[in-house]
C-alpha cells in the first residue's frame, strides 16, 4: 500500500514501519455549553404568543389574521423550536401554518434559522441586536406593542 502512495505529495512515509499518516483530521467537536449559553439569548421567544397579523396575497389582496406562535427549547436547549398558525379572522379558517428551528454555531459564532411553510423553506443567518430591539430577521420585528403573551 506504502508503494501505492510514493509518488503523492501529501503522503509521507513514516518511520521505520512504513505506514502512511492519516491524512483525515477528526471531525472538530462543537463547544456544546458555548453553544447553550448562546440560545439563551433567545429566551425571550419562550411562551405562547399572540397577535394580528396581516398577509399580502397575489394581485394586492390582504387578509387579517390572527397570529398565534408558541416557541421552546429542545435537545436540552440546543434549538429553539418556533410554531406559528395564522387564522382568518373572519372565518377562523388556517391560512397559514409555519414552523422553524433555530441553532447556533459555536465555530462560526452565528444564529441560524430554517423556516417552513407551505411547501417551501427558507434557511438564513440570524441576528440578535441590541436590548429593547429585538430584530431576529429583515421580515421579522418582535416587540410588546404588537405581541402579547
Amino acid at each position: 500500500m506504502v508503494e501505492r502512495y510514493r509518488n503523492c505529495r501529501c503522503a509521507r512515509k513514516s518511520s521505520s514501519r512504513g505506514r502512511i499518516p492519516s491524512m483525515v483530521q477528526p471531525p472538530r467537536s462543537p463547544d456544546l455549553e458555548a453553544q447553550r449559553a448562546a440560545m439563551r439569548n433567545l429566551d425571550f421567544l419562550v411562551g405562547r404568543w399572540t397577535g394580528e397579523a396581516r398577509l399580502a396575497r397575489a394581485a394586492g389582496e390582504t387578509i387579517d389574521l390572527a397570529q398565534t406562535e408558541e416557541a421552546w427549547f429542545r435537545l436540552a436547549g440546543l434549538i429553539l423550536v418556533i410554531e406559528g398558525v395564522g387564522r382568518a379572522k373572519s372565518s377562523g379558517a388556517p391560512v397559514l401554518q409555519a414552523f422553524g428551528i433555530i441553532s447556533y454555531e459555536d465555530e462560526t459564532k452565528t444564529y441560524r434559522m430554517r423556516a417552513f411553510n407551505d411547501g417551501r423553506f427558507q434557511e438564513t443567518e440570524i441576528k440578535l441586536l441590541q436590548e429593547g430591539q429585538r430584530r431576529l430577521m429583515p421580515s421579522f420585528t418582535f416587540s410588546s406593542a404588537a405581541i402579547s403573551r
